[in-house]
């Protein structure tokens, strides 16, 4: 390849929105068990364990995680990986007639994308301490995270490492043999690029679903409704759990569409 490709981030992510839109009858079949599951779960947990999910203790700054922060995190993970495996493969190669059985049934491809997963989320936190560490050691600056540049720059790191090793997903979405050394290599140039495509997506409709969520509040103890009850609390992570799998069909999209220009740019 003689010139170098730049995605067309922001026109990739107009283009993923209009297309889970227009999907919007598979995206509700195939993301509706994982909404509905993790609302549920989320609702008993919150009632069992109403704590906050990290505290940390103001003298010690020891931090002490809630309990239902483990269920939760391995649910989430689970359901995750599987409707992002079936969402890459509705676009990559067209699996047009999408059942809940089929995109949401455990196999080995799911399998080797959740290895996926866990590989390069930890080569991204270790990229991440390991810097944090190497900067430490110089003088005056003992533990920069806990500073506002240390933390912006600890996220950019975490973010660009995460972003130029993204299209190892939707190549184990389709059984491509894409490598860490491949992948790197072919998004070089285009780290921030990738880096928009997953981490836009849910800050949009982030903003949305607090603002529902707070007038909801506000109308529930206007009219003396309790808003600790089993069943407000369900509808509430109802709407949280569908804004938030909305953004993943979209992120998940436009990252499908990054992977198949990258692979006509750039043939084996």
């Amino acid at each position: 390849m003689s010139d170098k490709y730049y995605l067309p981030a922001i026109g990739m992510l107009k283009d993923a929105f209009f297309y889970v839109t227009g999907e919007r009858k598979n995206f509700i079949a195939m993301a509706a068990l994982p909404i509905i599951g993790l609302s549920i779960l989320g609702t008993v947990l919150t009632h069992l364990y109403p704590e906050p999910l990290l505290v940390i203790d103001p003298e010690t700054q020891v931090p002490s995680v809630n309990m239902s922060f483990i269920p939760i995190l391995i649910v989430n993970t689970l359901l995750y990986v599987m409707f992002a495996v079936a969402w890459h493969r509705k676009w990559l190669v067209g699996e047009a007639d999408i059942t809940i059985y089929s995109a949401l049934k455990w196999d080995t491809r799911k399998t080797k994308f959740l290895v996926r997963l866990i590989q390069i989320a930890g080569i991204s936190f270790g990229i991440m301490i390991g810097l944090n560490l190497l900067i430490s050691l110089l003088p005056g600056t003992g533990g920069f995270m806990i500073s506002p540049f240390g933390t912006i720059l600890a996220f950019a790191v975490l973010t660009l490492t995460f972003a130029r090793l993204s299209l190892l997903f939707p190549a184990a979405a389709v059984d491509d043999s894409l490598d860490l050394k491949d992948c790197w290599n072919l998004t070089n140039g285009n780290g921030w690029r990738l880096g928009i495509l997953a981490i836009l997506p849910p800050i949009p409709l982030a903003f949305i679903q607090i603002i529902i969520q707070m007038v909801l509040f506000t109308i529930l103890v206007a009219i003396n409704i309790p808003t600790e009850s089993l069943v407000v609390q369900l509808f509430l992570h109802l709407i949280q759990h569908s804004f938030n799998y909305f953004g993943i069909a979209i992120g998940v999209s436009a990252l499908s569409m990054a992977y198949q220009k990258f692979r006509i740019q750039s043939p084996e």
